[in-house]
């Protein structure tokens, strides 16, 4: 297997900081570590799915948030507007951006 891995830390302006290190599996983008549990029911894409929706067509979509959930509780205690600094490192190179919690 293939792995991508990704670092994410996000320094906040008033010196809290989080870091997360993930791996993916760079032919499917699986998330291959992180939290093993039940996602919420936000993370289901049956959740206020509209009308002309269906599973079948978006299951990257249901992938994702049922794999990312755990990364996104450990924002909410954050206003989606606050400031940070973030940084991404992935084995080709960093980036580097001062943006809200949203855009990060």
């Amino acid at each position: 297997m293939d792995l991508m891995k990704i670092g994410y830390d996000f320094a906040f302006h008033n010196g809290a900081a989080k870091k997360f290190d993930i791996e993916l599996d760079r032919e499917t983008l699986s998330l291959i570590t992180g939290r093993k549990q039940d996602p919420p029911a936000w993370a289901l894409l049956e959740y206020q799915q509209c009308a002309n929706c269906r599973s079948t067509m978006f299951p990257y979509l249901l992938s994702c948030s049922r794999q990312s959930f755990g990364i996104v509780q450990e924002f909410r205690e954050v206003t989606s507007n606050d400031k940070v600094d973030v940084t991404v490192t992935v084995k080709e190179r960093i980036y580097f951006k001062t943006t809200s919690i949203q855009e990060g």
